[in-house]
């Protein structure tokens, strides 16, 4: 049977489009963000380089109303901002110092990632919310409850979440979020009790004065690259230590440490 050449263009049509189809198949088989070995403890992609948000709570002192309502928003925008495979890291300071992370996790990817040509973006929003919303949400209730301790080793705090973590050696983008009041008081050191045991230079010290000590080659971390945010709890009965002066020291601090301190967002 004989084509008119209006049926062999129709053809051609048709054939080119099935090569399209079946080339941008592979392509998306191939270029998938989930293809590759990846962690099942922690949901993360292996030997890849991470961008990884490690989050720190104090909770050496109560919270404020406004300082519980402010740590749930913030933990939910980072939840809601964090792309698939990116991994979020949740310390906590108390009473006991700090521990393994409560939730170290790579998010699995939400709905709103999900390639509809390969994926089911119901299925990908119901793994994200079992494997990785559920577990943080559980975990947001502790948070919130602040608790007091005789000491507040934050200096101390810091630096072994940054070997925690794993931070100094991670090759991705890395960020640091502290949500605390900065005022550090050990026995080494203190920025708001003036406890007469201590000599001058450790009451209250500038960081010139602190850093031409053995206690600070203790303490210093290793932050190198990393991007450091401190939500800035406010406490009213030591509004006189927490001056312009006081952010000034601990951005010399984490100078020091090799990160950089980007922003300070004080909440009462």
């Amino acid at each position: 049977m004989a084509f008119s050449s209006k049926d062999r263009q129709g053809l051609i049509i048709i054939g080119v489009s099935l090569m399209v189809a079946l080339l941008l198949a592979a392509a998306s088989v191939a270029l998938r963000p989930d293809k590759g070995a990846w962690d099942p403890d922690t949901l993360c992609p292996v030997g890849r380089p991470l961008v990884q948000t490690v989050v720190l709570v104090d909770k050496t002192d109560p919270f404020s109303p406004s300082q519980q309502a402010y740590l749930r928003r913030s933990i939910e925008r980072i939840r809601d901002g964090m792309k698939r495979f990116e991994k979020l890291s949740i310390f906590v300071l108390d009473a006991n110092g700090v521990g393994a992370a409560r939730f170290a996790l790579c998010s699995p990817g939400s709905r709103k990632e999900a390639n509809e040509f390969y994926e089911n973006p119901a299925k990908i929003e119901t793994r994200f919310k079992a494997t990785f919303g559920e577990p943080l949400e559980r975990l947001l209730g502790e948070l919130l409850q602040g608790d007091t301790a005789p000491q507040s080793p934050i200096m101390e705090a810091i630096r072994d979440v940054a070997i925690l973590s794993d931070l100094r050696h991670s090759e991705g983008q890395r960020r640091l979020i502290i949500f605390s009041d900065l005022l550090q008081y050990t026995n080494d050191i203190s920025q708001y009790k003036p406890d007469q045991k201590m000599k001058n230079w450790q009451r209250n010290p500038t960081f010139e004065d602190f850093s031409r000590f053995s206690y600070f080659t203790e303490v210093v971390a290793p932050l190198n690259g990393v991007e450091v945010s401190v939500v800035y709890f406010k406490r009213a009965k030591y509004h006189g230590a927490q001056t312009v002066s006081h952010i000034e020291f601990w951005q010399k601090f984490f100078n020091v440490s090799g990160g950089s301190l980007v922003e300070v967002d004080p909440i009462p």
